[in-house]
């Protein structure tokens, strides 16, 4: 009977965390293509990346981190492997495109909004992971450049994870952040040029 019981509670535990996992990924925001994908087989440069980030996004945590280079070499994907990691372990996460994130904090300054620009920023600094995609796609303007500031650096001092993933080149990246944002990187994640042949090319 006490046998019973332990394995009744085993499977009683297996399933709440199931359960919050499923609950967890409803409100990623992932792109369903990549949601959709199967399980990619984690070898060449791509899987030795993904295997890497993800040992030190479980070991350390507040990483932040660029991943860069060509398009289609699967950046999107192995964040999307982030994330689906980080909610097996119970973990928050969230998808958004650099140009969703600005819409969102542009859509405080309409007639009668109830939030400000504040509020969105608190909004995306909770996930304990943000994968902030298509950063490379903004005027880089200093409006532009502040609030993915603050938002960054928020992130940063709560020890929240961020992936960013752009289709510049190092440099260029760098050079967008600006000098504090990228000493905060090199510290804590730095950057993954992914230059191997494109997915979408070799089929």
């Amino acid at each position: 009977q006490i046998e019973n019981n332990k394995r009744r509670a085993a499977i009683d535990k297996a399933q709440q965390l199931s359960g919050r996992t499923n609950e967890l990924r409803t409100t990623w925001n992932a792109p369903k293509r990549h949601c959709a994908a199967k399980e990619l087989e984690w070898g060449g440069d791509w899987g030795e990346v993904a295997k890497a980030l993800a040992m030190k996004l479980e070991a350390e945590g507040g990483l932040l981190v660029a991943l860069v280079g060509r398009r289609g070499a699967g950046k999107t994907q192995i964040a999307m492997e982030l994330m689906r990691m980080n909610t097996l372990r119970q973990k928050s996460a969230l998808y958004v495109s650099t140009t969703e994130w600005f819409m969102a904090v542009k859509s405080t300054y309409k007639k009668g909004a109830d939030q400000t620009e504040i509020d969105i920023i608190k909004q995306y600094r909770k996930p304990n992971l943000l994968v902030l995609d298509e950063y490379g796609r903004r005027s880089d303007t200093e409006w532009e450049n502040n609030l993915l500031f603050e938002l960054l650096d928020k992130r940063y001092s709560d020890m929240n994870s961020t992936v960013i993933i752009s289709n510049q080149k190092h440099q260029e990246l760098m050079e967008s952040l600006g000098s504090s944002l990228a000493s905060r990187l090199i510290e804590t994640g730095g950057v993954v040029e992914c230059e191997w042949p494109s997915w979408r090319t070799s089929k």
